[in-house]
């Protein structure tokens, strides 16, 4: 297994720094374009250990060689008849030679009491990396756990908005945050939403309706969990980033053009 991780994440990352040297060398500015481009690498990381792990039953599949599976005949057995036992004539008997009998020497053997020296072998080192790999990816994986329970509270103690903001779209508020957020396919406001201007909401709308149309939460929790997986891995940060920026900029741009000019957009973010 360890392996198997291992090797998908050293795949991941040529295949990240492959596109991100082509979106390079190509001077994509094209923010959309780019966010497939990311989503394509997300997918391919995601697949990566399952389809190495299918490349691997499947050479162990190989049909073996027929010479393998051949049945040997065995020949017939070959009898060997031992030589009849000679029995010492007494002339043999009195020309043996007396042997000495043997002298046993005991050395008092020296305990040591020192205390043995441990040395890191390459198992105990290999040991060492796999618990530490697991001790990171489980608080990865803690803390994404907890992040949804917090984001399925809000939106629970949420009231629904939809009919007096937006009839197309399943829009809540909550006294429980501050700033907008997409959860699922809904949108939160903050409790404050109630003094703002009609362009304002307007504009936060459409950035947040941007959101969801692209899906971002769900894309950002397969990147999150990625990252918690293949957390080694500099392609899994520089994934889920570049998803994060480009999602953003996507929104803005759709903020943007609700708006009436940029500077009336900047406004409204700070």
């Amino acid at each position: 297994m360890t392996t198997l991780i291992l090797e998908s994440g050293a795949r991941t990352l040529a295949l990240a720094t492959a596109v991100w040297i082509a979106l390079r060398l190509l001077r994509l500015r094209n923010v959309v374009a780019q966010k497939i481009a990311w989503s394509v690498v997300l997918a391919a990381a995601i697949a990566m250990p399952f389809l190495m792990r299918w490349r691997v039953v499947q050479i162990a599949h190989i049909a073996i060689p027929s010479s393998w599976t051949t049945p040997v005949h065995r020949a017939d057995p070959v009898y060997h008849v031992a030589p009849p036992a000679v029995t010492p004539t007494p002339q043999d008997k009195s020309e043996a030679v007396s042997v000495a009998p043997a002298t046993l020497e005991i050395t008092p053997s020296v305990i040591s009491t020192a205390p043995p020296v441990h040395r890191w072998t390459l198992p105990d080192l290999r040991t060492l990396i796999v618990r530490t790999y697991f001790i990171v990816a489980g608080f990865l994986l803690l803390r994404l756990f907890f992040g949804l329970m917090l984001a399925w509270r809000i939106w629970r103690r949420a009231e629904p908005a939809s009919v007096l903001v937006e009839p197309h779209a399943d829009v809540r508020f909550s006294p429980d945050i501050r700033i907008p957020v997409t959860i699922g396919l809904g949108i939160v406001l903050p409790a404050s939403f109630h003094d703002w201007s009609r362009p304002r909401l307007r504009i936060v709308l459409a950035h947040e309706l941007a959101h969801v149309r692209q899906g971002d939460f769900y894309l950002q929790l397969i990147a999150h969990l990625h990252t918690a997986i293949f957390w080694f891995s500099p392609a899994a940060w520089l994934i889920q980033k570049n998803l994060s920026d480009l999602a953003e900029a996507i929104s803005d741009f759709a903020g943007i053009a609700e708006a009436q000019d940029a500077p009336s957009y900047a406004e409204v973010l700070l």
